[in-house]
């Protein structure tokens, strides 16, 4: 008896999870809201504060539902304490509604960039030393990427900071950029290919993921990072998303479709 209930609960769980994947959502005040205000609780940060910067969270100080994460999934800023702002780099979530439904902007970086060449990403880059604190730098790489000025007011907090394979600290800053028409856009020809959104539905879906297998034996890296880990890769759109644009992507539909802390209901 007790295996069956077991049996019938991870079926329960199951249809839960389809349910969440299949449904068509829009992001509204209320979830923006929420969203807002989990990202305030999760990162104890205020955003009209320059620097020095909060400090870099590890494993050990993420919030319950990150930590139980498989640390190999985790590139997790643990060695890089104490680093100058310089040192550190911003990439801006754009959230949107796309065709009246929940997304997430990205980019295809073009080929006569110094790093990342062809690579998937956010908008985003090193800090400069003009910039106030990392927020400043997401929305001016924003701005210099896409050509779109956004306000600090359409910032809804920062995200979980992770480390690149080029041993930078990253901090992933959320915005919402309202009803999003994609080819309104002009982006920067020498940095940017191609522009592109996916919605969380298609994002969420099962058939367009899978999970890659990372070896870093060999590269110098911090002792907190093993040499072996796994990231996931979403494959929905016209270009693979992997790596950390990947790593940020699953956290935040971890923590997007989580409940009680934040669900995104059915419009």
């Amino acid at each position: 008896h007790h295996r069956q209930q077991q049996q019938q609960q991870q079926h329960d769980r199951h249809l839960h999870h389809e349910k969440q994947y299949q449904k068509q959502v829009r992001f509204d005040e209320n979830n923006l809201d929420r969203l807002k205000r989990y990202l305030a609780m999760l990162n104890r940060r205020i955003l009209d504060v320059p620097s020095p910067r909060p400090p870099i969270q590890t494993l050990e100080t993420l919030p319950r539902t990150q930590a139980q994460l498989e640390p190999q999934q985790l590139e997790v800023a643990g060695a890089a304490r104490g680093e100058s702002l310089t040192s550190c780099a911003s990439v801006l979530v754009p959230l949107c509604n796309v065709d009246g439904e929940a997304s997430l902007l990205f980019t295809k970086r073009s080929d006569s960039v110094g790093t990342h060449k062809g690579h998937v990403c956010f908008p985003g880059g090193k800090c400069d030393e003009n910039d106030p604190d990392l927020i400043a730098t997401a929305l001016r790489e924003f701005h210099e990427e896409l050509g779109v000025a956004l306000s600090r007011g359409q910032v809804l907090g920062c995200f979980h900071d992770a480390i690149s394979i080029t041993h930078l600290r990253v901090t992933p800053v959320l915005a919402f950029l309202g009803d999003l028409d994609v080819s309104s856009l002009t982006p920067c020809e020498h940095e940017i290919k191609d522009v592109f959104a996916l919605s969380l539905r298609q994002l969420k879906d099962p058939q367009y993921q899978s999970v890659q297998t990372f070896d870093r034996r060999g590269l110098e890296t911090p002792s907190s990072v093993p040499s072996k880990f796994r990231l996931r890769r979403y494959t929905a759109g016209p270009y693979p998303i992997w790596g950390l644009t990947a790593h940020f992507v699953e956290n935040l539909l971890k923590e997007l479709f989580s409940d009680p802390v934040l669900s995104v209901p059915h419009s």
